[in-house]
């Protein structure tokens, strides 16, 4: 069969109905000369269904806004009663629903079912009667309260051809199932796979990202005890700040990334003046704030994700001040960065409630009226606000 023959994706699909493979069909397949027709006369508008949903994936949504939308409209267009993707966990042996119509998460043995069979083989499988089929498991029927009657599942594999999914569609309409159908859907879950491999590709390199830069943080924490687990409570606060002022999920991310990073220009000052118990000289303490300049002429080579690119820059003004008091540069009001001012709030609030080498630890209440006295001077009304909020949710009681 000469699938992509044609110029347009159209084309190509219609071109199926002059290239047909005989005696090639999964079994199970009803292909009289009646199905055979009715596959002819819809297979058109079959295929500006499948263009529409290949359409979805060039709009902005999110990976599971994207997959749900797409199991819905894969629904639709092959009168399927339910359609799920799932995802394949090697780790875990496992399998478990990044989308699905009419259920909440599913989670099963990388072995079991049609879904296991198909994860672990890479057939494709049309089954006409699911409960007569020994590779078909009522377990899933029965904790959803689903009939199954038909089962369609087709293997998601990577650019690799590595197994990474499959997408399944139950009691799909009779007369919806046949050679063209599968074709179609063969279009479409590759479509899926390319979606989820990217994904997939994009979690494991921000799995590495937030590794390199914890271990970054950790450098620190191990090199001075007094400030140990400061990194992590920084990140924690400025994430319910950050969430307390409604910003988005990209926002945050940028936030906690900074917030890891902002004191890691200390890896360049002198354990003379890191570790010193007592007070520091005024001398001291100019070379003990040249640690924010630090943080970015270090790290601003590194290769952020895109949307991360300022992060450096952020983590590196968290010692900034609305009066124009803070440093490195002296910035003021809106030339600091809103991720920044949060962060900084933060840092204050956990550097007074923390045992250091020159003074104790202040109560949480404490702290927070001496960062609620400086609203409007040192910290914006609106950041401090947010902080007074999340305080009040989560930290009053500690």
């Amino acid at each position: 069969m000469v699938l992509w023959k044609g110029n347009s994706r159209t084309e190509r699909i219609c071109s199926s109905n002059r290239h047909r493979r005989h005696g090639k069909s999964p079994s199970g397949w009803n292909s009289n000369s009646k199905e055979i027709g009715n596959m002819k006369e819809n297979s058109c508008k079959k295929s500006r269904q499948i263009i529409e949903i290949s359409q979805l994936f060039s709009l902005k949504y999110s990976l599971p806004v994207l997959l749900e939308k797409i199991t819905e409209r894969t629904c639709e267009v092959f009168a399927a009663e339910r359609s799920s993707i799932f995802v394949v966990d090697r780790k875990k042996q496992s399998l478990w629903t990044i989308a699905a119509t009419g259920v909440e998460i599913l989670n099963l043995p990388i072995d079991e079912g049609v879904v296991g069979y198909v994860a672990t083989t890479g057939e494709e499988l049309f089954i006409p009667d699911a409960h007569s089929d020994s590779r078909f498991s009522p377990k899933m029927d029965r904790i959803t309260g689903f009939h199954t009657k038909n089962i369609v599942a087709l293997p998601l594999s990577d650019p690799q051809k590595r197994l990474i999914g499959v997408l399944e569609l139950l009691n799909v309409h009779e007369k919806e199932i046949g050679e063209e159908q599968f074709e179609l859907l063969r279009i479409v879950a590759g479509e899926i796979a390319v979606a989820l491999s990217n994904a997939l590709l994009f979690e494991q390199l921000k799995r590495s990202l937030n590794s390199f830069i914890m271990t970054l943080a950790l450098t620190i924490d191990e090199r001075h005890p007094f400030s140990r687990g400061h990194t992590k409570r920084v990140a924690e606060y400025s994430i319910g700040i950050a969430k307390e002022m409604g910003l988005s999920d990209e926002r945050i991310e940028k936030i906690r990334i900074a917030a890891i990073l902002h004191d890691y220009g200390k890896i360049a000052i002198p354990d003379s003046i890191l570790k010193k118990a007592g007070s520091l000289t005024p001398e001291e303490y100019e070379i003990m704030k040249t640690h924010s300049q630090f943080t970015y002429d270090i790290l601003k080579n590194v290769e952020l994700p895109e949307g991360c690119e300022d992060v450096v820059r952020i983590a590196s003004l968290h010692h900034e001040r609305i009066d124009g008091s803070g440093y490195p540069y002296g910035l003021s009001d809106d030339q600091i960065p809103l991720e920044a001012q949060i962060i900084g709030i933060a840092d204050e609030f956990d550097a007074a409630t923390t045992i250091r080498e020159y003074s104790g630890a202040k109560s949480f209440k404490t702290a927070k009226k001496e960062i609620e006295a400086q609203r409007g001077e040192k910290f914006s009304e609106e950041v401090t606000d947010a902080f007074i909020r999340y305080f009040k949710k989560y930290l009053k009681d500690r």
